[in-house]
């Protein structure tokens, strides 16, 4: 057996926790699991991405276009990080939009909402995005 999961999102967010609860969840279930963390400016706003390998496996980073899933945090990091997502992978997305600083002209439409949740605080929606992968 061998999982992928890519968690991406900006900082702040609470990616590297939500990638430690997995971790946990995994050992806790006795299964090898590998996790690595990107983040270089990831004081409030810099990318960051966790690599969460399960099963048998050696090295903690996931190639490209080979993760099961890919969960992004935020919309425009959603797209760096589709390309770690493998033919017929899932992508768990956010309807969270933060703009990069600086920026004064971005679109600002808003996503379909037909098939997402509301809540206002993110420590909710996250553990929700959790429980959604350990099923």
């Amino acid at each position: 057996m061998k999982l992928d999961i890519l968690i991406a999102g900006v900082g702040g967010q609470g990616i590297i926790t939500m990638g430690s609860i997995i971790g946990e969840i995994c050992v806790k279930m006795g299964l090898n699991v590998r996790i690595a963390e990107t983040h270089g400016m990831a004081q409030r706003g810099g990318a960051v991405e966790v690599f969460i390998r399960i099963g048998d496996i050696d090295a903690p980073l996931i190639p490209l276009a080979s993760a099961d899933y890919v969960v992004a945090l935020e919309m425009i990091e959603s797209l760096r990080a589709l390309k770690y997502l493998k033919r017929c992978g899932w992508l768990l997305l956010s309807n969270i939009y933060l703009p990069p600083p600086n920026i004064d002209k971005v679109p600002n439409e808003k996503p379909d909402n037909r098939n997402t949740f509301k809540t206002s605080n993110q420590c909710v929606a996250n553990r929700c995005r959790v429980k959604l992968l350990m099923k």
